[in-house]
């Protein structure tokens, strides 16, 4: 189900100021929101937007690590957090995962924390993915 939110301009100004200081996108905070406002999560779980973070800071921090230069790995590998987040929630797909990893894919290559990173490719020009379940593989260049 989609739902159509026409914020005030107080409003736009207000969730754009506080997604970026927590450096999450306007549809993390509102989901956090209205979690929170529902009592849908647990009193000590994390919030999608600490969920986002936790892992995009331990990512960088395996990318930063000398010792994983030349290395391939996928989210699993680099980030205990992700590979601990569910793939569903009461029976039905959870896509924190898939923002997550939506994220850090427009994220590689560029200036900043995951600039050494590339995605590997295979000869014919697709994805080189993992086996078990076929997540994308990331190179980790000198």
């Amino acid at each position: 189900m989609r739902v159509q939110f026409y914020p005030t301009e107080r409003q736009v100004e207000k969730l754009t100021s506080e997604a970026e200081k927590q450096g999450v996108s306007i549809s993390v905070l509102l989901t956090d929101i209205v979690n929170k406002y529902y009592g849908l999560v647990e009193p000590n779980a994390k919030t999608e937007a600490q969920l986002e973070i936790e892992v995009l800071n331990e990512i960088a921090e395996y990318v930063s690590d000398e010792k994983n230069t030349g290395t391939e790995f996928d989210l699993n590998k680099a980030s205990k957090t992700y590979t601990q987040i569910d793939m569903t929630y009461e029976g039905k797909p959870k896509i924190v995962k898939a923002r997550i990893g939506k994220k850090f894919a427009k994220e590689i290559g560029k200036p900043g924390r995951f600039s050494k990173v590339q995605q590997v490719f295979l000869p014919n020009g697709n994805l080189k993915r993992t086996v078990g379940n076929r997540a994308a593989i990331y190179h980790i260049v000198e």
